[in-house]
């Protein structure tokens, strides 16, 4: 069972905030399937996620360049066509490139064919994929989970903040004490 943050208006907090956390979500680069996303986007909003959906067929350096521009806390992948592989292949490039760190999720129908590889977490995290998820829950799960540890990390590093925070040289000093616990 995950660990749930709520915020005051009843949604998901991100860390060190206190407005609704933020993702992009889309399709894989050759699927135009757009309900689920969709009904993923209206579940998101009503657990108060701000969501920008980008639709079906989003190529990795959309997503990547939307998640930089919209300050996510995380990307979602959703395939249905069963090519995800083939087309997340450039996923770590792409997330080197845009210098993000922010979780990447996947989930829906990834592979071809009735019987699933019983390895296929290791092939989606080897190309840079950090989570598989069967349904919307289990992202609201994993998702709530690492705002918590997040929100953790960052008090704690709090705690041992430079006494010179109300000068200048004191507040440069915390945010980039903070920002590198914040990279986690």
């Amino acid at each position: 069972m995950g660990i749930t943050v709520k915020s005051g208006h009843g949604g998901v907090a991100p860390a060190n905030s206190f407005e609704p956390a933020r993702l992009v979500i889309g399709m894989t680069e050759s699927d135009c399937h757009t309900v689920s996303i969709y009904l993923f986007k209206l579940f998101l909003e009503e657990h108060g996620i701000a969501v920008l959906n980008l639709g079906a067929c989003v190529s990795l350096d959309r997503m990547f360049s939307a998640a930089r521009d919209y300050t996510a806390q995380a990307i979602v992948f959703g395939a249905q066509n069963g090519h995800a592989y083939d087309d997340l292949i450039g996923l770590r490039q792409c997330r080197e490139r845009y210098a993000l760190a922010c979780p990447v999720f996947l989930g829906g129908n990834l592979t071809v064919g009735a019987e699933k590889d019983r390895d296929i977490d290791e092939i989606f995290r080897e190309i840079g994929v950090d989570y598989l998820v069967s349904d919307f829950e289990s992202f609201l799960s994993i998702f709530q989970y690492l705002n918590v540890t997040r929100s953790a990390v960052a008090c704690e590093a709090a705690t041992d903040l430079p006494a010179s925070l109300g000068t200048v040289a004191g507040a440069t000093a915390a945010s980039s004490h903070l920002a590198r616990y914040a990279r986690h």
